[in-house]
This record gives structure tokens, C-alpha cells and sequence, in this order.
């Protein structure tokens, strides 16, 4: 099955939109992703989590969850080319 390619706004969205579905972490306010060179890749992936802003959230928690949420997409997202 092919990744399915996204710009980098729409994978934060949906990045975002899957922390917030987590219990406790509905205030989870940005998530951040950058590109990875070829030689950097895991997994097939193009991308990796750069940061995220816990908003009121417990940041062990948030990044918990998003540790489980980005590989996962990873398999189903490709960061489009810029």
C-alpha cells in the first residue's frame, strides 16, 4: 500500500488531531515534524517528530502518546517535497 504524500501542515494537523484524542491531552496545542535526509531514515519514513507544545497537558504524557501516534503514521504518511 502506498504512503499516502501530505504537505508538512497537513501531517502536523493530523498529528495534532490524533494527540488530541488521547485522554488528558485535548489541550495539546502544536505539533512540529521535519524532513529526514535519505541517509537518516527509518523505516521507510521521511519524516520524524521535531517538537510539540503540551498547551496544559502533562508533557510526559503527550509524549508518550505521540511517540506511539508518529510510527504508525509514519507508515501510513510521506511527507510531500517542498
Amino acid at each position: 500500500m502506498a504512503k499516502k504524500s501530505v504537505s508538512r501542515e497537513q501531517l502536523c494537523e493530523l498529528l495534532l488531531n490524533e494527540a488530541r484524542k488521547t485522554p488528558g491531552l485535548e489541550s495539546v496545542s502544536a505539533v512540529n515534524v521535519h524532513a529526514l535526509a535519505d541517509d537518516k531514515r527509518e523505516n521507510g519514513a521521511n519524516w520524524s517528530l521535531a517538537d510539540f507544545n503540551p498547551g496544559h497537558a502533562d508533557m510526559a504524557s503527550a509524549e508518550a502518546a505521540l511517540a506511539d501516534i508518529a510510527p504508525w503514521m509514519q507508515r501510513e504518511y510521506a511527507l510531500a517535497d517542498e
